[in-house]
Protein backbone atom coordinates (compact mmCIF):
# COMPACT_ATOMS: atom_id res chain seq x y z
CA UNK A 1 0.00 0.00 0.00
CA UNK A 2 1.02 3.83 -0.16
CA UNK A 3 1.01 6.20 2.88
CA UNK A 4 0.70 9.79 2.65
CA UNK A 5 4.32 9.97 2.38
CA UNK A 6 6.12 7.13 0.82
CA UNK A 7 4.96 3.06 0.60
CA UNK A 8 4.72 0.64 3.39
CA UNK A 9 3.56 -3.34 4.16
CA UNK A 10 -0.07 -3.34 5.87
CA UNK A 11 2.24 -5.55 8.53
CA UNK A 12 4.30 -2.79 9.32
CA UNK A 13 1.14 0.21 10.21
CA UNK A 14 1.68 0.13 13.88
CA UNK A 15 5.07 1.15 13.09
CA UNK A 16 4.32 3.70 10.98
CA UNK A 17 1.46 5.08 13.20
CA UNK A 18 4.49 5.22 16.06
CA UNK A 19 6.27 7.34 13.83
CA UNK A 20 3.42 9.56 13.14
CA UNK A 21 2.62 9.68 16.64
CA UNK A 22 5.86 10.80 17.42
CA UNK A 23 6.06 13.79 14.58
CA UNK A 24 2.73 14.82 16.21
CA UNK A 25 3.38 14.88 19.95
CA UNK A 26 7.37 16.44 19.48
CA UNK A 27 9.16 13.28 20.35
CA UNK A 28 10.52 13.51 16.93
CA UNK A 29 11.00 17.00 14.67
CA UNK A 30 11.70 14.65 11.61
CA UNK A 31 12.26 11.50 10.19
CA UNK A 32 12.44 8.83 7.87
CA UNK A 33 12.44 4.70 8.71
CA UNK A 34 13.01 2.05 6.21
CA UNK A 35 12.87 -1.65 6.13
CA UNK A 36 14.14 -3.72 3.74
CA UNK A 37 14.22 -7.68 4.54
CA UNK A 38 15.15 -10.29 1.95
CA UNK A 39 16.18 -7.76 -0.49
CA UNK A 40 12.47 -6.03 -0.52
CA UNK A 41 11.41 -2.97 1.04
CA UNK A 42 8.66 -3.18 3.31
CA UNK A 43 8.46 0.25 4.53
CA UNK A 44 9.99 3.69 3.43
CA UNK A 45 8.13 6.09 5.20
CA UNK A 46 8.76 9.58 6.55
CA UNK A 47 7.40 12.64 7.81
CA UNK A 48 8.07 15.59 9.87
CA UNK A 49 10.26 18.79 9.68
CA UNK A 50 13.95 18.99 8.12
CA UNK A 51 14.26 22.42 9.21
CA UNK A 52 14.24 24.10 12.79
CA UNK A 53 11.22 26.06 12.40
CA UNK A 54 9.09 23.28 10.96
CA UNK A 55 8.59 24.99 7.79
CA UNK A 56 10.40 23.01 5.58
CA UNK A 57 9.02 19.22 5.02
CA UNK A 58 10.97 16.02 5.69
CA UNK A 59 11.20 14.28 2.06
CA UNK A 60 12.09 11.25 0.96
CA UNK A 61 15.32 12.04 0.31
CA UNK A 62 16.07 14.22 3.23
CA UNK A 63 19.93 14.00 4.27
CA UNK A 64 20.60 13.23 8.01
CA UNK A 65 23.64 12.88 9.66
CA UNK A 66 25.82 10.48 11.09
CA UNK A 67 28.35 9.81 13.60
CA UNK A 68 30.56 6.46 14.13
CA UNK A 69 28.68 5.24 10.89
CA UNK A 70 31.20 6.84 9.23
CA UNK A 71 34.21 4.68 10.32
CA UNK A 72 32.36 2.34 8.82
CA UNK A 73 32.53 3.60 5.87
CA UNK A 74 35.76 4.73 6.03
CA UNK A 75 36.92 0.85 6.57
CA UNK A 76 34.64 -0.23 3.57
CA UNK A 77 36.50 2.61 1.35
CA UNK A 78 40.12 1.27 2.98
CA UNK A 79 38.71 -2.48 2.34
CA UNK A 80 38.08 -1.64 -1.22
CA UNK A 81 41.35 -0.44 -1.71
CA UNK A 82 42.51 -4.20 -0.25
CA UNK A 83 40.23 -5.39 -2.68
CA UNK A 84 41.91 -2.83 -5.67
CA UNK A 85 45.49 -4.88 -4.41
CA UNK A 86 46.57 -1.00 -3.08
CA UNK A 87 46.38 -2.30 0.68
CA UNK A 88 47.62 -5.16 2.84
CA UNK A 89 46.14 -4.81 6.21
CA UNK A 90 48.93 -6.87 7.46
CA UNK A 91 51.32 -4.26 6.43
CA UNK A 92 52.99 -1.20 8.46
CA UNK A 93 50.91 1.63 8.44
CA UNK A 94 54.51 3.37 7.42
CA UNK A 95 55.04 1.31 4.48
CA UNK A 96 51.98 3.52 2.83
CA UNK A 97 52.42 6.58 5.19
CA UNK A 98 56.57 6.71 6.32
CA UNK A 99 56.00 9.51 8.92
CA UNK A 100 53.66 7.04 10.89
CA UNK A 101 56.23 4.76 11.84
CA UNK A 102 57.30 7.62 14.11
CA UNK A 103 57.72 6.97 18.01
CA UNK A 104 57.50 3.58 18.59
CA UNK A 105 54.35 3.37 15.82
CA UNK A 106 56.89 1.22 13.15
CA UNK A 107 54.92 -2.39 13.68
CA UNK A 108 51.27 -0.47 13.61
CA UNK A 109 49.73 -2.76 11.12
CA UNK A 110 46.68 -0.69 8.80
CA UNK A 111 44.66 -3.98 10.44
CA UNK A 112 45.08 -2.40 13.89
CA UNK A 113 43.79 0.73 12.90
CA UNK A 114 40.78 -0.70 11.60
CA UNK A 115 40.41 -2.94 14.39
CA UNK A 116 40.57 -0.32 17.28
CA UNK A 117 44.37 -2.18 18.19
CA UNK A 118 46.47 0.74 17.25
CA UNK A 119 46.80 2.56 20.41
CA UNK A 120 46.45 5.58 18.66
CA UNK A 121 43.02 6.26 19.66
CA UNK A 122 42.87 10.19 19.89
CA UNK A 123 45.65 13.08 20.24
CA UNK A 124 48.20 13.05 22.45
CA UNK A 125 47.77 16.93 22.97
CA UNK A 126 45.24 19.14 23.01
CA UNK A 127 43.24 20.03 19.82
CA UNK A 128 40.78 22.22 18.40
CA UNK A 129 37.89 21.98 16.54
CA UNK A 130 39.61 23.83 13.61
CA UNK A 131 42.98 21.28 14.05
CA UNK A 132 40.17 18.24 13.61
CA UNK A 133 39.23 20.17 10.05
CA UNK A 134 42.96 21.08 9.33
CA UNK A 135 43.19 17.02 7.62
CA UNK A 136 47.37 17.85 7.15
CA UNK A 137 47.96 19.47 10.41
CA UNK A 138 45.50 16.50 12.42
CA UNK A 139 47.17 13.71 10.92
CA UNK A 140 50.88 15.42 10.97
CA UNK A 141 49.69 15.34 14.83
CA UNK A 142 49.00 11.55 14.82
CA UNK A 143 51.66 10.48 12.91
CA UNK A 144 54.37 12.17 15.43
CA UNK A 145 52.60 10.67 18.70
CA UNK A 146 53.45 7.44 20.72
CA UNK A 147 51.29 5.07 20.93
CA UNK A 148 49.26 4.53 24.05
CA UNK A 149 49.88 0.91 24.42
CA UNK A 150 51.30 -1.80 22.56
CA UNK A 151 49.87 -2.13 19.22
CA UNK A 152 47.55 -5.11 18.87
CA UNK A 153 47.70 -5.82 23.02
CA UNK A 154 44.48 -4.11 24.05
CA UNK A 155 41.15 -2.63 22.27
CA UNK A 156 40.45 1.37 22.84
CA UNK A 157 37.52 3.26 20.84
CA UNK A 158 39.16 5.57 18.04
CA UNK A 159 36.29 7.95 18.77
CA UNK A 160 37.19 10.83 16.99
CA UNK A 161 40.80 9.94 15.21
CA UNK A 162 39.91 6.85 13.02
CA UNK A 163 38.87 8.45 9.94
CA UNK A 164 41.99 10.77 9.85
CA UNK A 165 44.08 7.57 10.51
CA UNK A 166 42.39 5.01 8.11
CA UNK A 167 41.35 8.06 5.65
CA UNK A 168 45.15 9.31 5.25
CA UNK A 169 46.17 5.38 4.55
CA UNK A 170 43.64 5.89 1.70
CA UNK A 171 44.76 9.09 0.70
CA UNK A 172 48.10 7.66 0.56
CA UNK A 173 47.67 4.61 -1.39
CA UNK A 174 44.43 6.36 -3.73
CA UNK A 175 46.23 10.16 -4.18
CA UNK A 176 42.76 11.26 -3.35
CA UNK A 177 40.75 12.10 -0.33
CA UNK A 178 38.72 9.29 1.52
CA UNK A 179 36.03 11.02 0.89
CA UNK A 180 36.24 11.31 -2.88
CA UNK A 181 37.51 7.54 -3.20
CA UNK A 182 34.07 6.21 -1.18
CA UNK A 183 32.04 7.92 -3.60
CA UNK A 184 33.51 6.94 -6.48
CA UNK A 185 34.73 3.11 -5.24
CA UNK A 186 31.46 2.86 -2.88
CA UNK A 187 28.50 4.84 -3.59
CA UNK A 188 28.64 5.42 -7.13
CA UNK A 189 28.37 1.63 -7.98
CA UNK A 190 25.60 1.43 -5.38
CA UNK A 191 23.48 4.25 -5.97
CA UNK A 192 24.22 5.20 -2.50
CA UNK A 193 23.06 8.33 -1.18
CA UNK A 194 25.62 8.46 1.52
CA UNK A 195 28.58 11.12 1.37
CA UNK A 196 31.97 11.71 3.03
CA UNK A 197 32.19 15.58 3.15
CA UNK A 198 29.12 16.67 1.20
CA UNK A 199 29.30 18.81 -1.39
CA UNK A 200 27.60 21.79 -1.38
CA UNK A 201 25.08 21.42 -4.21
CA UNK A 202 23.53 18.75 -1.28
CA UNK A 203 22.49 21.10 1.43
CA UNK A 204 19.24 21.94 0.95
CA UNK A 205 18.45 18.41 1.48
CA UNK A 206 19.96 18.05 5.02
CA UNK A 207 18.50 18.02 8.26
CA UNK A 208 19.15 21.04 10.80
CA UNK A 209 20.40 19.71 14.15
CA UNK A 210 19.15 21.37 17.49
CA UNK A 211 21.92 23.66 18.28
CA UNK A 212 23.65 24.12 15.63
CA UNK A 213 24.03 27.14 13.53
CA UNK A 214 22.44 26.59 10.12
CA UNK A 215 25.07 28.10 8.46
CA UNK A 216 27.97 25.91 9.18
CA UNK A 217 28.61 22.76 7.03
CA UNK A 218 30.59 19.53 7.47
CA UNK A 219 34.08 18.56 5.19
CA UNK A 220 34.49 15.66 7.39
CA UNK A 221 33.36 12.54 7.58
CA UNK A 222 29.42 12.80 7.69
CA UNK A 223 26.14 14.05 5.78
CA UNK A 224 25.35 16.90 8.06
CA UNK A 225 26.78 20.82 8.21
CA UNK A 226 26.49 20.43 11.95
CA UNK A 227 28.02 17.45 12.86
CA UNK A 228 31.13 17.09 14.64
Amino acid sequence: MTSDAGTLDPRFAPLADLLHDNVRSGVERGASLCVVQDGEVLVDIWDGWSDLEGTVPWQRDTIVPVWSISKVMTNLAALVAVDHGLVDLDEPVATYWPEFGAAGKQDVTVGHLLGHTSGVSGWAQPVSVDDLYDWDRSTAMLAAQEPWWTPGTASGYHLLDQGHLVGEVVRRVTGTSVGAWFAREVAAPLGADFHIGLPPSHDDRVSQLRGCPSSSRSTTPTTSRCAP
